[in-house]
């Protein structure tokens, strides 16, 4: 059974249901992620996910106040790429600003940040745009990020 207070269950339980489709499930998922993280980059890894999931669920208004809530302007390594989507989507950074980090840290960011901008290009109706991003993202090779993962499905998608 699933312990309540096991982030990294929440977490990867949010992620199976992302990549499956069903983001009011994740978005769910994503919920007991973030009430189960104890500082700011663990909170901004699940919200970085609960995002999408609450947009893609049609859940318009969470999504927004989420946003809205959010006061972090900076984080180091990974879960500032994640933040760095986040700010994206509030309109706090430019794409061309989180494209500078795509070669960060190799593989790793080249995969998160790519599929970061392909989300934001794709919630926001430009599709083909979207597609070139999750190329890239998939293009690194890093199998084992879930950016990777992500992209992998969302082109799937979008053939």
């Amino acid at each position: 059974s699933l312990r309540k207070n096991d982030r990294g269950i929440y977490y990867r339980l949010g992620m199976a249901y992302y990549l499956r489709g069903d983001y009011a499930e994740a978005a769910n998922a994503y919920k007991g992620c973030l009430a189960n993280s104890s500082d700011d980059a663990l909170k901004v890894e699940c919200d970085a996910w609960l995002y999408p999931s609450l947009r893609r669920s049609g859940d318009e208004a969470d999504a927004a106040r989420l946003l809205a809530q959010l006061q972090i302007s900076t984080l180091p390594g990974h879960p500032g790429y994640y933040l760095d989507r986040l700010l994206l989507f509030k309109g706090v950074k430019t794409e061309e600003e989180v494209a500078k980090t795509t070669a960060s840290e190799g593989a790793l960011s080249e995969a998160t940040v790519g599929y970061g901008i392909g989300l934001w290009h794709l919630l926001n109706g430009r599709r083909d745009l979207a597609r070139e991003w999750f190329q890239r993202s998939v293009a690194s090779g890093f199998t084992l990020g879930w950016g990777y993962r992500a992209s992998e499905a969302e082109l799937r998608t979008l053939r």
